[in-house]
């Protein structure tokens, strides 16, 4: 895990990756003592949401996106997701 985000009433995990293979072991450790179900990676891939499980068995919601959209995370975090969903959708159509 490289940062955690405050976002009102929760402290969202962040994890940079670098290469094509990853764990995300230090963030699932990290979300099975966590309230919440909640982490965003952030990638040199498609945007997209994962769910994925810790080692303890619980299910994590992963909002994957792409580097460029670092600076967005609290407007994505906010509802902001369909509106980059639908134009990146609309985007690999054309």
């Amino acid at each position: 895990m490289d940062y955690l985000l405050s976002f009102p009433g929760n402290i969202v995990p962040v994890e940079g990756i670098c290469g094509a293979t990853f764990t995300l072991r230090s963030l699932l450790l990290l979300i099975d003592i966590l309230p919440h179900r909640f982490a965003v990676r952030l990638y040199a891939d498609a945007l997209k949401k994962d769910t994925i499980q810790t080692p303890l068995g619980k299910p994590v919601h992963v909002m994957n996106l792409p580097y460029f959209l670092q600076e967005k995370i609290k407007i994505i975090l906010n509802g902001g997701w369909r509106k980059l969903s639908h134009y990146f959708s609309l985007v690999i159509l054309l």
